[in-house]
């Protein structure tokens, strides 16, 4: 039975009550590339799909120009997706330090990436990163290197570009690893952090650094 008034007893809304809407919200168009370009680099950071959304396939990852591909093997979900890429289908190409790329210097070599988990073309707002991984065991102990890039698209205007390398053992190097509670890059080994600004025009993002430096990223 209709209580309060809120309908006469046909179950009818009087004049002036706006009906509940149900009409679909637009979820916008899924990401299928996110490039940072500047400072020389025609991929300063980036990351390609071969397909929508991003749970499983192949991947390309860009920093600065260096290229790495993979295959997505899965996804956590939530507002943030960690990507796990399956570990022999990774090809480092010629990123990262000679310790890293040595297979006799290194094991265990992973690379993940964490991204907003309903980004879309339209509402990209969010944190891109790229992670990477490995353990060494050349000095007859067991160390980490953990490297990640780190892009946050603020939709207030603002966002961060972030970078920290860590040589150490686990816990240590938690403040490389942005998928960690713990990380800091400013307790990394080697690291920076830049706060920026932005306009937009479409899916085109003109950013301007903390220290002056313009970039571009885009989103497709």
């Amino acid at each position: 039975m209709p209580k309060g008034g809120g309908a006469d007893s046909n179950g009818v809304a009087p004049a002036g009550d706006a009906p509940a809407s149900t009409e679909a919200v637009e979820q916008g168009t899924p990401w299928t590339s996110m490039d940072l370009s500047g400072n020389g680099y025609t991929h300063e950071f980036g990351i390609a799909l071969d397909e929508p959304d991003g749970t499983l396939g192949p991947v390309t990852i860009y920093d600065q120009d260096e290229m790495v591909t993979a295959e997505i093997s899965g996804n956590s979900g939530g507002d943030e997706n960690l990507l796990l890429c399956q570990d022999d289908t990774v090809d480092w190409g010629s990123w990262g330090p000679d310790s890293f790329r040595n297979a006799d210097s290194g094991s265990d070599k992973e690379c993940t990436l964490l991204v907003p988990g309903d980004a879309t073309v339209e509402n990209p707002w969010g944190r891109w990163s790229f992670l990477a991984t490995c353990d060494d065991y050349s000095s007859g102990d067991q160390y980490l290197f953990t490297r990640s890039t780190t892009l946050e698209l603020n939709e207030d205007g603002t966002g961060s570009y972030e970078f920290a390398a860590m040589w150490g053992d686990y816990v240590t190097c938690e403040v490389a690893d942005p998928s960690d509670e713990n990380y800091d890059p400013s307790k990394a080994d080697n690291s920076f952090v830049h706060s920026f600004t932005w306009e937009r025009s479409g899916n085109t993002f003109d950013i301007t650094f903390d220290n002056g430096n313009t970039y571009t990223l885009t989103f497709e």
